[in-house]
């Protein structure tokens, strides 16, 4: 992931970040009176923009509560976070080994 595609927080003027605000508003609105706290994007096949949506979406959403927006990445394969993010481990370091489960 790189940094120009987080439009949201890099070029917030853009038709892109504003397609991203839209979608944030429409998500948001589904529950009025209680917004999500959870949001889960996903999708059958890899290389359909998750990690785009699920970045521009949590960029989106701080910016606009002036607050945090915890985003987690449980790709085991491919850890695009990781590279994009200069993310030092991802979700496989995270998770204890089996002896530590164990134990």
């Amino acid at each position: 992931m790189s940094d120009q595609k987080l439009v949201t927080y890099y070029d917030p003027g853009s038709l892109a970040a504003e397609q991203f605000r839209k979608l944030r508003t429409q998500l948001l609105r589904l529950r009025l009176a209680q917004p999500p706290r959870t949001i889960l994007v996903t999708s059958a096949t890899s290389g359909e923009g998750k990690t785009l949506v699920a970045a521009n979406l949590a960029a989106g959403i701080a910016y606009e509560f002036h607050a945090y927006a915890l985003l987690v990445d449980c790709d085991l394969r491919a850890r695009p976070w990781a590279r994009g993010l200069a993310c030092r481990t991802g979700m496989p370091g995270r998770l204890p080994d089996r002896k530590e489960r164990n134990s």
